[in-house]
């Protein structure tokens, strides 16, 4: 009976605070931007980004919601040779994986008693906090017969912010589709495995769709 009594109980406290819970994964491109394209020095190549999201919306107004969201994303990047450096030419393959924690915000007063329905949507912003894990790899091809293995950075681990907005719409009560644009800045200047032509941080720039489920307990409007 004790047993029973503390199994109800459990899963009375997985209800209760899965009804405000949103898991989601999304899709798109990224590429460097910043003080790496001054005068043209870096040539970027849009990469792939991917994205899980967590979200948790706090019930006493639901237009905001905290979020945790891993972010991966796999860049190339060229740099044209400059007469500072004998005209040699770089290429980078970088990685960034980064765990991040932030808040969103919906701007729609309707969904302060957020209930969604079909075709219900909002725009939103975001601003996130955390570690990012970059890894790169490098080749000068005047310096490297392209054959052999390209240099490797040993991988950094650095905090960085990040900032999105987007729209989000609901396909039925649980199901929804979003679009989001945003940047990463990091704090330091190696994200890229570049060299930039200043001291100033390297950031990314994203777009993405994606796909999310909310876990919701209301009654369902017809």
């Amino acid at each position: 009976m004790v047993l029973l009594r503390i199994g109800l109980l459990l899963l009375l406290s997985f209800h209760v605070s899965g009804q405000y819970n949103s898991l989601g994964f999304g899709l798109g491109s990224s590429a460097f931007r910043g003080e790496t394209t001054a005068a043209g020095k870096i040539i970027e190549e849009p990469g792939l980004n991917l994205y899980g999201l967590y979200t948790y919306w706090l019930p006493d107004d639901e237009r905001w919601q905290i979020s945790t969201k891993i972010q991966v994303d796999w860049i190339n990047g060229k740099r044209q040779g400059l007469a500072s450096d004998g005209g040699l030419n770089y290429s980078s393959h970088s990685f960034l994986i980064s765990t991040l924690v932030g808040m969103r915000f919906y701007l729609d007063n309707d969904i302060r008693d957020y209930v969604p329905e079909k075709n219900q949507g909002a725009l939103f912003a975001g601003l996130y906090l955390g570690p990012a894990l970059s890894y790169n790899q490098y080749r000068i091809p005047e310096t490297i017969n392209p054959i052999n293995e390209a240099y490797e950075s040993n991988p950094v681990l650095s905090f960085n912010v990040m900032a999105e907005v987007g729209y989000r719409l609901f396909w039925n009560e649980f199901w929804a589709y979003e679009a989001s644009i945003g940047f990463q800045n990091g704090a330091n200047d190696r994200w890229d495995g570049l060299k930039g032509s200043t001291g100033v941080p390297d950031f990314i720039f994203y777009i993405n769709l994606g796909l999310s489920y909310s876990f919701y307990d209301f009654d369902p409007i017809d």
